[in-house]
Parts: C-alpha cells; sequence; structure tokens
C-alpha cells in the first residue's frame, strides 16, 4: 500500500536522512542529500533502495506548492545528461523535475556502477521482487518524498523517449488520479507492468491529458513499429474510458526528446506562466 503524499515535511526529510545513512557504500546518494534550487542532485528514496534526480527550479521556496515533471528516461541510459536536458529546456517556469534510475529500460548496463547507483544486492532483491514491482513502489515513494520535503503538488506531470514511455503508459492506465497530465514521447508501449487487471477505473482517466508527441522528421518511427505500439496504447486506453488523447507531430524536429515542447505543453495546461492555479 503507497503511503499518503500527504507526509509531515520533517518526518519526510528525516527518514530520507536516515536511508541515506544507512545504506550501502555504493548505493549512497551524494554527500549532500538534500536538493538545492539551480542543481542537479541524486538523492536516495526513504525506506527503498530506488535513487533518483531532482533538480528544483530558480527561485524554489517552501512557502508555496510546485508543479512536478517526472521525466524517464529512453533506453540510452545516460540519466545525467538527459536531466540535464530537461533542465536547459526549462528555462524560467517552475517545475520541479525529477528522474528516477529506472530499471524498466531494457537489460543493458544493469549492474554496471558507470550507469545504475545500486548495489549487486539491490540487484539481486530487483532480480527476485520483480523490475516492475520495484519500480512503480520506488516511484510511488519518490513522489511521496518530493511532495513532502519540497512541496511538489499533489498530481505530477509524466513524461518519457523511447522506452520511458514504458513508465508513462504504466502510471497513466494504472493510477490516473495522481497524475495532472502525460506525454509519451516517441513511445513505446509492450504493456511492461501492465497487466489488464492493473487498468484503473478511476474517473479521473476520462479527463486526463495524454497527448503523444513526435518529431515530424521522425520518419522510422512514425511510418513503423513503433508508431503502431502508440496506437494500440491508444486503443487499449480508449476502451478503458481514457477521453483525452492526442497527437502532436512538431515540424522540423527527429527522433528526441522534445523537451522543451513537451514542458511548454504542461505549462500551458496551467496557463502561459505555468505558474500554480
Amino acid at each position: 500500500m503507497r503511503a499518503s503524499p500527504f507526509v509531515f515535511p520533517l518526518a519526510v526529510l528525516l527518514g530520507g536522512l536516515l536511508a541515506w545513512r544507512s545504506a550501502p557504500a555504493d548505493d549512497r546518494a551524494p554527500a549532500e542529500p538534500l536538493a538545492t534550487p539551480g542543481a542537479v542532485a541524486r538523492l536516495a528514496v526513504p525506506g527503498h533502495a530506488m535513487q533518483y534526480l531532482i533538480a528544483l527550479p530558480q527561485g524554489w521556496t517552501p512557502q508555496r506548492t510546485w508543479p512536478v515533471v517526472l521525466v524517464e528516461e529512453s533506453a540510452e541510459k545516460n540519466f545525467r545528461s538527459a536531466m540535464q536536458r530537461y533542465v536547459d529546456a526549462r528555462g524560467a517556469l517552475p517545475f520541479i523535475l525529477v528522474m528516477p534510475y529506472s530499471v524498466i529500460l531494457g537489460a543493458q548496463g544493469q549492474r554496471d556502477p558507470a550507469v545504475y547507483p545500486y548495489s549487486a544486492a539491490t540487484w539481486d532483491s530487483i532480480g527476485k521482487q520483480g523490475a516492475c514491482a520495484f519500480e512503480l513502489e520506488g516511484v510511488n515513494r519518490m513522489l511521496d518524498m518530493v511532495r513532502g520535503t519540497y512541496h511538489g503538488e499533489p498530481k505530477v506531470y509524466v513524461t518519457g523517449l523511447e522506452a520511458g514511455a514504458h513508465l508513462v503508459w504504466a502510471l497513466t492506465l494504472r493510477q490516473p488520479e495522481t497524475l495532472a497530465a502525460a506525454a509519451p514521447v516517441a513511445g513505446n508501449f509492450r504493456h511492461r507492468c501492465v497487466d489488464d487487471a492493473d487498468l484503473s477505473t478511476h474517473p479521473a482517466r476520462a479527463t486526463l491529458p495524454v497527448q503523444a508527441f513526435i518529431g515530424a522528421e521522425d520518419t522510422p518511427w512514425r511510418g513503423g513499429a513503433l508508431h503502431a505500439q502508440f496506437a494500440e496504447a491508444r486503443q487499449l486506453a480508449q476502451a478503458h474510458g481514457f477521453q483525452a488523447i492526442g497527437e502532436t507531430v512538431v515540424p522540423g524536429r527527429g527522433h528526441e526528446a522534445l523537451a522543451g515542447e513537451v514542458l511548454r505543453y504542461f505549462a500551458g495546461l496551467r496557463g502561459s506562466s505555468g505558474q500554480s492555479q
């Protein structure tokens, strides 16, 4: 059962510090276990082995709540550089950006300390627990921490390129009530972490904005099997009551994350400034 997103901030903060201090040496987050505005930090999820990157916007303060964008990396698994792409694209928009060290992006690079900060013991545990169970529990605990410690809004935005769309669709189809909007980009869909029994019946699914993005010059994706995967996901979602699914083709762009376009789309849903409504 997931913890409530409305966790008392001090309790979450202390939990995060204790989890960081007690983790195995090769599982630790950086020496600075808290995020600071304008920088990218790698943190540990309290009570869970997942780690993640977080970038608070310039001007962040605890006196208000902030919109959160969960970014899922592609199968390239270049987590730091992918996160920086979104930080650069964010500009003055007020989004808290978070990126989990996801374990559902394919087997390549797993157990490689140059790719992941997880220990051999953690990988053994993931093997026993299952990657999807680890991922979904870890991501939801991560979001609880961001809400509690960094005053993130209750509902989050989610995006991911290619294999990153596996998590986008899993969260969309399983727990639409926790999302503000979803934006898969040139995204995969192979029912990863989604079984028929997992499909949500929450009323929020009917109005949740789900907007797929693709570059107009990404011809292999647009005309091939990958676009068919999006069509399959859309058909499944629509058959189960998701009514706000669309697709945006971005002129002059190829096979890329389209970070700026996606963040501006999210901001547009909130009003031109992207501020809290």
